[in-house]
């Protein structure tokens, strides 16, 4: 809020677990079926499936979205 006045705008995105090269080593493999069986989607995103999100928050979209957590996991916190 010290920002708003210069036009900053603070948003973040809260991702839900996702496919990367770290988590889809072979030894992780009993790890990602956790993760996607804990996700109502039942599956991971992909990293690819943060960028709309990103754009969105950086957009003219978003020009009145300040203090925004933005949630994208597949429904995680559903639970």
């Amino acid at each position: 809020m010290e920002w708003i006045d210069r036009g900053v705008r603070v948003n973040s995105i809260s991702p839900g677990y996702t496919a990367t090269p770290m988590n889809l080593r072979p030894e992780m493999a009993w790890q990602t079926k956790k993760f996607e069986a804990d996700t109502p989607m039942a599956r991971m995103a992909n990293v690819d499936e943060l960028v709309g999100p990103a754009i969105f928050l950086s957009s003219q979209a978003a020009s009145f979205c300040t203090g925004v957590d933005l949630v994208v996991d597949g429904g995680f916190v559903c639970w």
